[in-house]
């Protein structure tokens, strides 16, 4: 591709993004897409800065979708769920990568606080406050087979709790991302009623309207399950090309008794392979700090598809200037109880 520099950071468009990751065969996250900053730039302090290919050997090794964030008054960068890594990643290849995004950001970007990235293994050369925030764990359910061949993927207790619940306490469950994107205040609802994730506790409910209401219906669905005509859970998929993503959910704190959220997933899943998507990521977040699970989790515990323990999302810093004043307000607010 011509214009990119031999060894380090080069703007691209996102096309030419999307086509480095077709050639190699790499499935690029929701959050990697022009689509996500459709909604992403409608929420404050947040603006798109570019997409990027980062080269090693003369060679495209990774793609990211870059942004700017403001909070505090300072900018910060974030690449979330990124770099897209477009040939096997090796401790030793992601660190040479890692240096060549810190670098280019300190020259491009002086006065941004930190870059926070994904990594797979540990930074180094990043001085002591290389700052992990969160790990994610994902299990991935393949939706090829049907309905049979998901349930396959149940372990073989919660199968045949779901077949009874299924049974004796049927839920309805439909695609309400219309009603969703007209009214997203029953589902917000449901996350004070119930349990939160930790990740999105602090989400507002106009933050969910915003993603529902910016994101087409190719990209983006709520499904909900009503029992007796009341709203008990929910769960809400991105979708990129043929993979479905799933970190947002709730649940009334009766679903339990019926396996609603499991009734919903089934349904769900089912709904979204005859829509060609191959493969389902229940993803949940794991703060370092917290020991609080979310919906998803216990979700993730029925089911035996293929598990990962995911990249880790640091803070690299860039600017020590930046980043003091971004701690100094962030600790006042603490002690101010703000």
């Amino acid at each position: 591709m011509d214009g990119l520099v031999s060894e380090g950071v080069s703007p691209i468009t996102a096309q030419q993004m999307r086509s480095l990751a077709v050639d190699a065969s790499v499935n690029v996250p929701i959050e990697q897409t022009w689509v996500w900053y459709e909604f992403d730039e409608g929420l404050p302090g947040r603006s798109l800065a570019g997409f990027f290919s980062i080269q090693v050997d003369d060679e495209p090794v990774a793609v990211m979708a870059l942004e700017r964030v403001q909070k505090d008054g300072v900018e910060f960068l974030h690449t979330p769920n990124g770099p897209v890594w477009l040939v096997p990643q090796s401790a030793e290849l992601e660190r040479r990568v890692t240096d060549l995004i810190v670098t280019w950001a300190r020259k491009e970007n002086p006065w941004a606080a930190f870059i926070r990235m994904q990594l797979a293994f540990e930074p180094h050369k990043t001085g002591e406050w290389a700052k992990e925030t969160t790990a994610e764990r994902s299990t991935v359910v393949s939706l090829a087979g049907g309905e049979e061949g998901i349930l396959d993927q149940f372990s073989e207790v919660a199968r045949n709790a779901l077949l009874k619940a299924r049974a004796v306490s049927p839920v309805v469950v439909r695609d309400e991302t219309d009603l969703a994107r007209e009214d997203f205040s029953p589902y917000f609802a449901l996350l004070d009623e119930g349990e939160v994730a930790p990740e999105f506790a602090s989400w507002s409910l106009g933050t969910y309207a915003t993603l529902i209401e910016r994101l087409s219906p190719s990209h983006v669905r709520l499904y909900a399950a009503r029992y007796e005509d009341q709203l008990i859970s929910w769960l809400l998929f991105t979708i990129s090309g043929v993979e479905a993503v799933c970190e947002w959910s709730a649940r009334s704190a009766a679903s339990a008794d019926i396996d609603a959220l499991a009734q919903t997933a089934l349904a769900a899943a089912v709904d979204l392979s005859g829509e060609g998507v191959e493969r389902v990521e229940l993803r949940e977040g794991v703060y370092p700090d917290s020991r609080q699970r979310g919906p998803l989790a216990f979700l993730r515990q029925e089911l035996t598809g293929e598990y990962t323990e995911t990249s880790i999302t640091y803070d690299l810093p860039l600017n020590r200037i930046s980043e003091g004043i971004m701690r100094l307000v962030s600790s006042l607010r603490s002690k101010l109880g703000r």
